[in-house]
């Protein structure tokens, strides 16, 4: 019962989080179009460009790889299947018009390489990826230094109905702060180097072909009030503090990698998705950037309880406590009949108690005394019938 109560705190009641997170995500990089870095161009890359989207709730995904392909509408060769054609009712489109990357003409051209190809109308060039490029590395490298500020938002509105609590502090510096386990430790703010230490990931792994990795903030609050001995001595402290109720109640952070490696020999491993910016270029034609992005997604997960004293609460868990007494009585009397050889005492002991008990009121009421024999006779009849099953 003492470890029930004072360690397990069975006299509170509790209630899961109800919890909000929006994330913001800055930094800044440059490739500079040449090597491994040309398909990238030459160019400055910022939170518009690597955050997608810009600002999410609960999640968001950075771009740390990229393979850009440049096009314009019209007609282009495609290779289907994996098949090539002679004449063009090998492209006839039947019930199959749509193809991966457009919507086939019937038409039989030469293609790469002098094999000929069916001719589709869509974005044009086809998008050619080249795996060797993009299995050498990240092309973001400043991206461990890109930082992300989580906002997130808690209440207990069943406990405590007007009681919010944010992990952004009133008095913290966010121009200057960046979250460790020493003096920031509460500090909103983590650069993509910390998180990726926290899940034990490598960037050059990560960064390339991409992963999945979910940032846990765990909230365990005890909302009943701390004793403050400040409010005998400092009246302004309390009046404070009457006004933030001082609660324990604050956030730990962990984070985990939640994806497949991609060591590991399964199907599309990697964590990449296509989006594309039109435009119209100097010609007058609409144009795209299709860009094929690798990267990190990053998923908050927020989980946690509110405790409070609930009197219904310690009542139950009293009346739990006591019932578990009687049972141990029984246990114990079914455990001396089967274990101990001196069963025997044990009646003789339970006899004399009855029969000690039964002359007194025999001797102030004589006629209750045959009753009460032929019933204790029954019940012990009874209980060894049921020893012997």
């Amino acid at each position: 019962m003492a470890y029930s109560f004072v360690v397990k705190k069975e006299y509170q009641t509790r209630e899961d989080v109800v919890s909000s997170v929006t994330i913001k995500v800055k930094g800044i990089s440059r490739t500079n179009g040449s090597g491994i870095f040309q398909n990238a161009g030459s160019r400055t890359w910022d939170p518009v460009d690597f955050a997608i989207p810009p600002q999410t709730p609960n999640s968001v995904f950075i771009m740390t790889n990229m393979w850009i392909t440049n096009q314009t509408q019209g007609i282009c060769p495609e290779k289907i299947y994996n098949k090539t054609c002679t004449v063009d009712s090998d492209c006839a489109c039947g019930n199959d018009c749509v193809t991966r990357n457009g919507i086939l003409t019937g038409i039989c051209d030469n293609g790469n390489n002098g094999s000929k190809l069916c001719l589709a109308y869509g974005w044009c060039p086809i998008e050619v990826e080249n795996k060797e490029i993009i299995n050498s590395g990240p092309k973001l490298l400043n991206a461990p230094d890109f930082t992300v500020l989580i906002k997130n938002t808690i209440q207990f509105p069943t406990l405590r109905r007007h009681y919010k609590k944010r992990n952004l502090y009133p008095n913290t510096n966010l121009e200057n702060c960046t979250f460790d386990f020493g003096d920031n430790l509460y500090c909103p703010i983590f650069t993509l180097k910390r998180i990726l230490n926290m899940a034990n990931c490598d960037f050059e792994d990560v960064g390339t072909k991409g992963a999945v990795l979910g940032l846990l903030i765990e909230w365990n609050c005890n909302l009943d009030k701390k004793l403050n001995l400040d409010k005998w001595f400092n009246l302004r402290s309390h009046y404070k503090l009457r006004r933030e109720p001082p609660y324990d109640c604050e956030p730990h952070y962990r984070a985990r990698r939640l994806d497949f490696n991609v060591a590991t020999n399964i199907a599309s491993p990697s964590i990449n998705f296509r989006y594309g910016n039109s435009y119209i270029n100097s010609n007058g034609i609409l144009a795209r950037q299709l860009i094929k992005a690798y990267g990190i997604w990053i998923k908050i997960l927020v989980s946690g309880e509110g405790k409070k004293f609930d009197r219904s609460t310690i009542l139950f868990n009293l009346g739990a406590s006591v019932g578990i007494f009687a049972f141990a009585s029984f246990a114990i009397n079914i455990a001396i009949h089967f274990i101990l050889k001196e069963t025997w005492a044990f009646h003789k002991k339970i006899n004399e108690d009855w029969y000690s008990t039964a002359s007194f009121v025999w001797k102030y009421n004589p006629y209750i005394w045959v009753p009460c024999r032929k019933r204790h006779q029954e019940v012990n009849y009874i209980f060894n019938s049921v020893l012997k099953v």
